[in-house]
């Protein structure tokens, strides 16, 4: 990853603590931890982080635990194009809390995936944001009818 990329500081700084891939009895699952760099404050005198970056977060860590979910070999080992990321933010995130993304897959067929995601603060466990990640796989093979 370039260093001037804007998820440089995330994919670098950011350590998976647990990851599950789906089995009979439960979903795909991954948790990731990160301590928030400053490049994703929201102005050069304040520490709340931008929710631009929050969104990318959860991005880049739904996507990824998509690749534990049980159709993932359909996807050819990517994770597709977002169809919609739906973030609702709670409590604000500050430059330097160490934040918790936990992940789950919902539902993955060949085409489609829905993930949700849910970001606390370490120290406190608070909840700070949470989404819905869907995502659509524009590689999968149509399948035709022959009536």
């Amino acid at each position: 990853m370039p260093p001037t990329s804007f998820d440089n500081a995330f994919t670098n700084g950011g350590r998976y603590t647990a990851a599950v891939a789906e089995s009979d009895t439960s979903n795909a699952t991954s948790t990731c931890e990160i301590t928030i760099h400053e490049n994703y404050r929201n102005g050069p005198k304040v520490t709340t982080v931008h929710g631009g970056a929050i969104a990318t977060f959860f991005d880049n860590v739904t996507s990824l635990t998509m690749l534990g979910g049980r159709n993932a070999e359909s996807w050819n080992g990517a994770t597709g194009v977002t169809r919609s990321l739906h973030v609702t933010y709670f409590l604000p995130a500050h430059v330097g809390d160490m934040i918790i993304i936990e992940s789950e897959v919902l539902q993955m067929t060949r085409r489609l995936a829905t993930i949700k995601g849910v970001m606390k603060r370490a120290s406190d466990r608070k909840l700070l944001a949470m989404c819905v990640h869907e995502k659509y796989n524009p590689s999968a093979k149509k399948v035709v009818s022959k009536l």
